[in-house]
């Protein structure tokens, strides 16, 4: 077997999981990939089925050169659409950076919930206005690509809270589902909850990097993830992932991954490679089945093979640290 990047493999999770969908169903249905990408403490999601793929957040403007050539170096070279799923700049901030670069876009979403007189301000717009295009705004009940993507929520705005005006979003498809939730809060948890609107999903993207205002006992209960993905740097916060979510994810039986766990970097020989590691690439494929992505990125030899590259730390054997699942 070809030794594949590491960079690209990193807290990789192979599970076998039962969907409720039908067999034929699930035969018939595409694979969905969810890859999340290591920024720190934000989040840039990769979602494809098919020929179709979604950008879900765009990192921090910081992440910006690490997120491009993560994703030139998966192949992407067009994206279906952007969605922002709330304007917080560690969920914006790369937006502008990618509407100055070669990647083909389709389209450019973002919640409806937004203060209007701030219009012009919007980044989302600013950033569609670099190539002479508009953005769509996605309420509840909206779909994207024949059912691909469900808008859920924000049932209603917050002023008070941008992060509960997160766009939070179902992707169906393998046979399972995942729920993808931005950084929303407890209120727009509770919001959703009330609606009877959050389905079980085989796959949890957690709200607000895993931070103690979020990820209630009552959404776990009602989601009954088998994997769950935390989006977070604990060195920029220490307090995330909070331990009360790790529990309660523990406890309903999810297994969790983190990105960019403790800060821990890949360096390579070729600096031109992908320095994000993939925090977490899962796949449903027929019967809800989750598995890891092959992956042959930018940097291989003639053979296929793949530059030695180590995680820092590694000891006076080149022998990287262990990568672990977050642990409360």
């Amino acid at each position: 077997m070809k030794r594949l990047l590491a960079a690209l493999l990193a807290l990789m999770l192979l599970l076998t999981m039962t969907s409720c969908a039908a067999p034929d169903a699930a035969e018939t249905d595409d694979k969905l990939t969810l890859v999340a990408f290591n920024v720190g403490k934000a989040d840039a999601l990769l979602l494809t089925s098919g020929d179709t793929a979604y950008l879900i957040d765009t990192g921090t403007e910081d992440s910006w050169a690490d997120l491009s050539r993560a994703l030139e170096a998966l192949g992407v070279t067009h994206l279906t659409g952007v969605i922002v799923t709330h304007m917080d700049k560690d969920h914006y901030g790369g937006a502008k950076q990618l509407a100055e670069s070669d990647i083909a876009i389709d389209g450019w979403y973002a919640s409806w919930a937004w203060e209007k007189e701030k219009w012009k301000k919007h980044p989302v717009v600013k950033a569609a206005a670099i190539r002479g295009e508009e953005i769509t705004l996605l309420k509840p009940g909206d779909t994207l690509s024949d059912g691909l993507l469900t808008v859920i929520g924000p049932i209603q705005e917050r002023e008070e809270s941008e992060n509960d005006n997160s766009l939070v979003l179902v992707a169906s498809g393998g046979g399972g589902k995942m729920l993808l939730t931005g950084d929303m809060e407890y209120d727009e948890e509770n919001d959703l909850l009330a609606a009877g609107v959050i389905p079980s999903c085989e796959v949890l993207k957690v709200g607000h990097h895993g931070r103690d205002d979020a990820t209630s006992a009552a959404l776990v209960a009602a989601v009954q993830p088998k994997v769950a993905v935390i989006s977070t740097s604990s060195v920029i916060l220490p307090e995330s992932p909070a331990k009360r979510v790790l529990r309660v994810l523990s406890s309903a039986g999810a297994q969790i991954l983190g990105a960019l766990l403790r800060e821990r970097k890949v360096t390579g020989r070729d600096a031109s490679l992908p320095a994000p590691l993939l925090a977490a690439s899962l796949r449903l494929v027929g019967r809800g089945t989750v598995g890891a992505v092959p992956q042959t990125p930018q940097g291989t030899d003639e053979k296929g093979r793949s530059p030695p590259l180590t995680l820092q730390g590694a000891d006076e054997k080149g022998r990287s640290p262990p990568l672990t699942p977050f642990r409360d």
